[in-house]
């Protein structure tokens, strides 16, 4: 075979260079446009809305918007830019989730416990996050390097995204069975109490004293009294 002509080379090479470029400028665009979705699914929502974790396996919305930001951090921004130090040093303990290498974490059960950060200073943390990723993706070496944790991470956010997206329809699908059927609008909190109440006062094994009983029962004196929780 004739060797290949010195212009035909170069040629070659800018071509792929080319291609490699067009690849790091969609993944690019990947990033930024799903992590714009993660703030626009919000837009609709109160910072009370954002905090609410309705059962264990549920976390809530401002976790999400975290934890996300976090695994870019974690996993990118700490071995790619030299001597880089953690935005907040809580957040690697707040919002990891189940990366045992990566430390100890927060348990999920009691996501929806955490009053800080605020939603404000979470949407900060992540515009620092992406802030910070500009400057990796500013390096087309480092870029290639973190290329596919970058994908995976895409793909991690719009797992979460996903899991936000169904916990609001079930939560809509609930809040449509509360208006339609008045059954269901009593609390478990107020069953239980009238149950508790109602064993009380037929005086089972073990019951509350009758006076006792006639007390919890009467839930006008209860309800006035001041608060010591």
């Amino acid at each position: 075979m004739p060797p290949i002509p010195a212009a035909s080379t170069e040629t070659a090479t800018r071509a792929g260079l080319g291609r490699t470029s067009n690849k790091f400028e969609d993944l690019v665009s990947a990033y930024r446009t799903v992590r714009k979705f993660s703030k626009k699914l919000c837009q609709t929502l109160q910072p009370e809305d954002c905090v609410v974790q309705t059962i264990p396996e549920v976390s809530p919305t401002k976790w999400h918007l975290a934890h996300t930001s976090w695994f870019f951090e974690t996993f990118i921004l700490k071995d790619a830019l030299p001597g880089y130090s953690p935005i907040n040093v809580q957040y690697a303990y707040l919002f990891n989730s189940y990366y045992n290498a990566a430390g100890k974490m927060h348990c999920r059960p009691k996501r929806g416990l955490i009053s800080r950060p605020t939603l404000r200073e979470t949407l900060d943390y992540r515009d620092r996050v992406d802030s910070l990723m500009d400057a990796v993706f500013q390096n087309a070496a480092l870029v290639e390097r973190f290329a596919p944790i970058i994908t995976l991470g895409i793909h991690h956010e719009q797992q979460h995204q996903e899991r936000e997206l169904h916990v609001r329809g079930v939560a809509r699908h609930v809040v449509l069975l509360w208006i339609a059927d008045p059954r269901t609008r009593a609390p478990d909190c107020e069953r239980t109490r009238h149950e508790t109440t109602r064993q009380a006062q037929t005086g089972p094994q073990g019951s509350l004293p009758m006076n006792i009983a006639n007390a919890t029962s009467n839930s006008t004196a209860v309800n006035s009294r001041p608060s010591t929780m």
